[in-house]
């Protein structure tokens, strides 16, 4: 492409920069978001806060969580004790970096499985 670039007078793209090969690849997103609704029955306090804390810390991406117009790390239990959730809130959780969709992802699971505090159902004895 250098030939024909230098003919229409258009500069050389920075070495950085990516190029057409590198656009649309399968690389995984640098950044990544969902909005997740609380069902385990109290929210982000201690156990599930510090479990969400744990997962997301490491991993390479910077995470956000937020609830109730509050942001906070996603890798610090503290702050995410902050947001005051409960059952049936929801948090918005949005991650950059190389683990990025790995975080948000992460986060869902978590999320979704109540954080390991929903009721089994027991057998039938």
């Amino acid at each position: 492409m250098t030939p024909k670039r230098s003919a229409l007078g258009e500069p050389e793209p920075e070495p950085d920069e990516p190029g057409p090969s590198d656009q649309g690849g399968s690389a995984s997103p640098t950044h990544a978001s969902v909005t997740l609704t609380l069902i385990n029955p109290t929210g982000l306090h201690a156990r599930p806060a510090a479990q969400l804390a744990t997962a997301l810390g490491q991993l390479d991406a910077e995470v956000v969580v937020a609830a109730n117009g509050r942001t906070a790390d996603g890798a610090s239990s503290l702050e995410l004790l902050t947001l005051g959730t409960e059952q049936g809130s929801e948090i918005t959780v949005s991650a950059s970096g190389p683990d990025a969709q790995r975080a948000v992802d992460t986060a869902r699971t978590l999320v979704e499985d109540g954080f390991g505090e929903l009721e089994q159902d027991q057998p039938a004895t």
